[in-house]
């Protein structure tokens, strides 16, 4: 194991990890000459290698006295790894940038501010920072959940009936939307029919939601008798 630092910004940054074979120097294989192994290096450096550095971690990848292919492998793979060490370092980046430009956009909203220390700064909530908070959390807590469950068909009829009172139209709403999406057909107002399986997830958002009460799950079975689902 050891470690290359590659100096060429243009395509490495940062300190790459080589493993393998690290008899560089420590004796060839045998039925390989030195001169053998110079024509290899040679010959990759004259197909345009290019960066020396490269050329080093990738022996010592292959070992010495490694193979044309074998050295034209290790190569590849230095290269691969140069290339998704570069792609991770301008995501990071690019999520810093985003960073700063959130924190920038919230200080010129009066959202926050910093306090100067002397080894740098704390940010800290304004006033209106707090009240933008605490709407957020209410809005958090009265949103629906998704309207998409997975709940895939069934051999035998459900029905859904409900009776939500008006004052939580928005329940009601979310309700019908869900029971559409899950493949049942209205057939009255507030009575919905399906060949569905249920979501156990479903069932947990309606009681969670406090609509459990005004809400009846039935299953037809085969004998044609109801079946009521909790």
């Amino acid at each position: 194991m050891c470690f290359v630092r590659y100096t060429d910004d243009r395509q490495y940054s940062g300190q790459i990890r080589i493993m393998g074979r690290t008899n560089i120097g420590g004796g060839k294989k045998a039925g390989r000459s030195k001169g053998e192994i110079l024509l290899n290096v040679l010959e990759r450096v004259a197909e345009g290698v290019g960066d020396f550095t490269a050329l080093l971690a990738a022996m010592v990848e292959a070992g010495y006295g490694a193979s044309p292919r074998g050295l034209q492998y290790a190569l590849d793979r230095v290269r691969a790894d140069a290339a998704a060490a570069a792609r991770e370092a301008e995501q990071e980046r690019a999520q810093q940038r985003r960073y700063k430009k959130m924190l920038s956009s919230l200080r010129r909203d009066g959202l926050i501010e910093e306090e100067k220390k002397a080894r740098g700064g704390i940010l800290r909530l304004t006033r209106k920072g707090f009240l933008k908070l605490a709407a957020l959390r209410k809005r958090k807590e009265k949103a629906m959940p998704p309207i998409w469950y997975e709940g895939g068909r069934s051999d035998i009829f459900t029905i859904v009936a409900f009776d939500v009172p008006e004052r939580e139209r928005r329940k009601r709403t979310w309700l019908r939307e869900v029971l559409r999406n899950l493949g049942f057909e209205c057939v009255q107002k507030s009575v919905w029919i399906g060949k569905v399986k249920v979501p156990r997830q479903f069932l947990r958002d309606v009681r969670r939601y406090h609509l459990a009460e005004f809400i009846e799950v039935f299953q037809i079975t085969k004998r044609g008798t109801l079946q009521q689902i909790e």
